[in-house]
């Protein structure tokens, strides 16, 4: 019983851990993310829209 208890939750903090792992991952590309299109952002922006009203006439 006690084994089957110790054994679950090692499997649980396993979990935890990839979890928080990937987790800080996802935050890490999020940031880069922000950062990019904080530097990037407007040419980005207006490439697209100059594409769009390129499409559109």
């Amino acid at each position: 019983q006690d084994f089957l208890l110790q054994e679950e939750l090692q499997k649980l903090c396993a979990e935890l851990v990839f979890l928080e792992n990937k987790y800080k991952d996802v935050c890490i590309r999020n940031i880069r993310l922000k950062t990019f299109m904080r530097t990037h952002g407007t040419q980005y922006r207006k490439r697209i829209q100059s594409l769009l009203e390129a499409n559109t006439t």
